[in-house]
């Protein structure tokens, strides 16, 4: 009997010990379910890729599941026992998690490709890389400069087609949004007047090559979007 009574106490010492060691990344994970499986972020990729002009059915795909631990700490750090639980800032839209899938070639030699981590991958045969919240929304999308850029977005001006990536491909509203700053390399435009982001802009001749970022900024903070857009383009002329 004693000899049983001391086995329960050292298993429930373990489980107790176990269980502090352990807490944060339970408290991490708790309450914020995994809402979209492996294949369906994968579909949604392939729809997107098309919607971006080109198809990956003879690249790869490659998806993992990000825990955003190290973000985490650092507001921790900052705000201390004011930060709200992760289960609250899942709940708040604060994502901690996310799926990343990168797009690409094959590596032509396979030796040793277990050792590289996803963003090494991107880098030698990378095509695109795309982050997705909880919510199935691409919170960030980036295209290899060092590889093949397979994008192909049709428009007549640099400001209509960056209006049709965020509106109609990336699906953020952007009548919640306000266009905020355009800039063109070294040169950029700022305004604060409303309406900026109606205003007939022409980036479609003298700037193609430039590369130019359009920043968006939310107006109503109630709305479930990020506060901030960012996008960068660089133009090139296509028959």
């Amino acid at each position: 009997m004693g000899q049983r009574l001391a086995y329960w106490v050292f298993l429930g010492t373990v489980g107790f010990v176990l269980f502090f060691v352990l807490q944060s990344s339970i408290d991490f994970n708790a309450g914020d379910p995994i809402d979209e499986s492996r294949s369906a972020v994968e579909s949604r990729a392939g729809e997107l890729v098309r919607d971006l002009g080109f198809s990956a059915d003879s690249l790869n795909l490659l998806t993992t599941r990000s825990q955003h631990i190290r973000y985490y700490k650092l507001l921790k750090d900052s705000l201390g026992k004011e930060l709200p639980a992760p289960k609250e800032l899942h709940d708040r839209n604060l994502f901690l998690n996310s799926w990343l899938v990168t797009i690409g070639a094959g590596l032509e030699n396979q030796e040793g490709a277990l050792s590289f981590s996803q963003n090494e991958l991107f880098n030698k045969v990378g095509r695109l890389q795309l982050r997705y919240d909880d919510e199935g929304r691409v919170r960030r999308a980036i295209t290899n400069s060092r590889t093949y850029n397979p994008t192909f977005i049709p428009g007549d001006s640099l400001l209509g087609v960056a209006q049709k990536v965020v509106n109609d491909i990336f699906a953020y509203n952007l009548n919640d949004y306000r266009l905020t700053s355009v800039d063109i390399q070294d040169t950029t435009i700022t305004t604060t007047e409303p309406g900026f982001d109606n205003q007939p802009l022409d980036f479609s001749e003298t700037n193609v090559g430039n590369n130019t970022t359009f920043h968006w900024q939310i107006i109503d903070n109630t709305v479930n979007s990020p506060d901030r857009i960012n996008l960068e383009i660089q133009p090139k002329i296509r028959e």
